[in-house]
């Protein structure tokens, strides 16, 4: 073997005949050879079929596969075959799919308008906004909606429940009153 030229003849013997008992295809006879430590590739395939035999005649199975061919390593040609199925196949699936709308990519989040109070647009997007745009041109002024804060929170609807609040406290001429009671020792 020219890869292992420094090994002894007798080791690569050795090693070849393990890889065959390993690599057989009916495992028990496999098994059966490489505990034999057979000293020939000879002896290693007669110990193979010995055990083929003998386990037919016994046992009655017949073998698992009648062809005597090697599992061999595929070579470019199936791959390419493999690979020329795969890419009819995807192309079954490009050409079944329904064309998009647009030529441009959908894109992802956008934005959130302050507008209409939506996702997916901004306010310059958005169709609303160009509406009231267009009808403001017409009257004069722009209605734009109100901004969340204190001035337009709904104070009567907090008076009216009835739990207090912590502490309400009163200015009554400038001096503040707490109107929970005081603390009692």
């Amino acid at each position: 073997m020219p890869a292992f030229r420094d090994l002894p003849e007798q080791y690569c013997t050795e090693e070849v005949i393990s890889r065959f008992c390993q690599g057989c295809l009916d495992k028990e006879a496999g098994k059966h050879a490489c505990l034999n430590r057979p000293k020939s590739m000879q002896g290693a395939i007669d110990l193979v079929r010995h055990h083929q035999y003998i386990s037919t005649a016994v046992d009655g199975k017949v073998s698992r596969q009648k062809n005597n061919s090697v599992n061999a390593v595929s070579s470019s040609e199936d791959k390419i075959s493999r690979l020329e199925k795969k890419l009819d196949l995807l192309m079954e699936k490009l050409v079944k799919a329904e064309p998009s709308n647009s030529s441009k990519p959908k894109e992802a989040f956008r934005g959130f308008c302050y507008f209409c109070n939506k996702r997916g647009h901004m306010q310059r997007e958005c169709i609303h906004f160009k509406e009231e745009q267009a009808r403001v041109g017409k009257e004069g002024k722009l209605n734009v909606p109100k901004e969340r804060g204190p001035q337009n929170f709904n104070w009567k609807r907090q008076e009216a429940s009835n739990q207090p609040t912590r502490q309400q406290t009163l200015n009554l001429k400038g001096q503040e009153v707490s109107s929970q009671p005081p603390c009692q020792k």
